[in-house]
């Protein structure tokens, strides 16, 4: 039967060429068609009166399947309708609490979102409640590119991710986690936070951070997943320049953690004046309500370079010392010389608003009335926040522990400098762009961020270079499983031997 349609076809095919007239493709068309239903005819007689009878039952048998799976796609399509109806009504439901939620007062707010969650893990503490059989293993982040290769220098695998680089992992959006911490643990759990203290080191060395944000939600979210710990304590300050939607969902998200809460006062923040100070002199206020060891101070826009556990162990080896960073050229005159005289004859000096300090140095700053006469002659300077921790640290007669005594006027004691914070400035080079005179790390700087001796790196902006932030997330992540599982080793003899170190004044006078 085939051959007779091959022949016909191909005569009609010759033809077809060889003529000029439509109407012969028209009766090849005529005759194509009742061969094609002869054959049909016949073969469904041939079936019929075959000599194999489980022939036509099989025929039966795939009609009524077919019938029957007809019948259970229409009942498909009815419960998914159904589920449809559910869904909106679920919807609704949750828009209904999420409107409730966002009608609690400011007063409540505080009540709530500060006050009971700190009862709640007193609690916790008193009756030794921690988890059971915690289990860690290490994971890959990125897909789409080997970042164990990009860290080791592969310059195949840097032009991968460069040819790549818009291709974006998704972003969380702030309605995500607004709609997502509706329900806490499975917020927590989907998010993967690291819930238990992992060691007996780092549950007996608490630390306590400030976070300064004002924009991108998710990579706040990010940086905090990164360093929770439930033994520590987290203050943020929501910049009143974010977005409402911004400010809920970080709202949401801190409302999920019995360890982490909004500053007790909001400001307008703006680089190079006194309020970048004010943020985080505020959180440190709320923070010394708790227990800790040392503060330190963050902001959105920065990344952990150190696993939590390898920074315990920084900390402890510095035996009570203040990381706050002093610049080497001490001449900065012109940044002070129009406030008029220092209060209690303070030599200030000019440095970084990024710190690690203990928490006696903390109450000082907060507490103590020389510290607050400073703080209000600060108000009429430049940049006031790279002066203000500087100052106090370097000024030995106040009697801080932990503050520098060294001689400032020998370079050569400012060698080694301070760990707390990695900044690469513009000037000295750079592969990525540039935000106040500092190089925002690009992904050919994971190289040198994965060896870096700092515990946190200035800047890391996710929008610039995803893979840079998602490679080193990953990293810290390893090495944090690394140390959970005890396959690491990590020598502080380094920063035990640091200038600061050395010279710190160990008890108060």
């Amino acid at each position: 039967m085939r051959s007779r349609k091959f022949a016909l076809a191909e005569f009609c095919l010759r033809h077809t060429i060889s003529t000029k007239y439509a109407s012969f493709v028209l009766l090849c068309f005529i005759l194509g068609t009742f061969v094609v239903r002869w054959e049909t005819f016949v073969t469904r007689i041939q079936i019929y009166n075959s000599q194999e009878p489980a022939r036509p039952v099989e025929i039966f048998e795939q009609q009524i399947k077919y019938l029957s799976n007809q019948t259970k796609t229409s009942y498909e399509i009815s419960e998914i309708s159904s589920n449809k109806v559910t869904e909106k009504n679920k919807y609704a439901n949750v828009k209904l609490k999420f409107k409730e939620k966002k009608n609690i007062t400011e007063k409540y707010q505080a009540k709530y979102y500060q006050a009971a969650p700190w009862e709640r893990i007193h609690a916790k503490i008193e009756n030794k409640d921690e988890p059971e059989n915690y289990i860690l293993s290490k994971k890959r982040f990125v897909k789409s590119v080997s970042c164990a290769k990009i860290i080791r220098g592969s310059k195949r695998e840097i032009t991968k991710s460069a040819d790549l680089e818009n291709d974006y992992l998704s972003v969380l959006s702030p309605t995500y986690y607004i709609r997502k911490t509706e329900n806490c643990d499975d917020f927590i759990n989907t998010r993967e936070y690291i819930t238990d203290p992992l060691s007996k080191e780092e549950k007996e060395f608490p630390l306590a951070y400030s976070i300064l944000v004002y924009k991108s939600v998710y990579q706040f979210e990010r940086l905090l997943r990164s360093i929770y710990r439930p033994q520590n304590f987290y203050c943020i300050h929501a910049d009143m320049k974010m977005s409402d939607v911004d400010y809920d969902a970080v709202r949401y998200i801190i409302s999920c953690f019995d360890n982490v809460f909004f500053s007790s006062k909001a400001y307008n923040v703006a680089w190079g004046t006194f309020s970048v100070l004010a943020a985080d002199l505020t959180c440190m206020t709320n923070l010394l309500k708790y227990k800790w060891k040392y503060f330190i101070n963050l902001t959105g826009q920065e990344f952990p370079l150190k696993t939590n556990r390898e920074i315990v162990k920084i900390l402890k080896s510095f035996n009570g010392a203040n990381d706050v960073h002093i610049e080497t050229k001490l001449n900065w005159e012109q940044r002070w010389e129009k406030a008029g005289p220092v209060p209690d004859k303070l030599t200030p000096y000019k440095g970084s608003v990024h710190v690690a300090v203990n928490r006696n140095f903390a109450e000082f700053v907060i507490r103590n009335a020389t510290s607050l006469r400073l703080m209000n002659w600060l108000k009429r300077t430049d940049i006031p926040d790279e002066i203000f921790f500087t100052t106090l640290n370097h000024n030995p007669q106040l009697g801080i522990p932990g503050s520098y005594t060294g001689d400032l006027k020998t370079k050569n004691n400012l060698k080694k400098g301070d760990v707390a914070r990695y900044k690469k400035w513009y000037s000295t080079g750079c592969t990525g762009q540039e935000q106040h005179g500092i190089c925002i790390a690009s992904i050919k700087d994971l190289q040198v961020l994965a060896r870096r001796p700092e515990m946190f790196v200035n800047k890391l902006i996710w929008d610039n270079d995803h893979y840079t932030f998602d490679c080193l997330e990953e990293l810290i992540y390893n090495r944090t499983v690394d140390g959970y599982n005890e396959n690491a080793q990590f020598d502080t003899t380094e920063y035990s031997n640091l200038f600061f170190v050395r010279k710190a004044l160990r008890h108060a006078k």
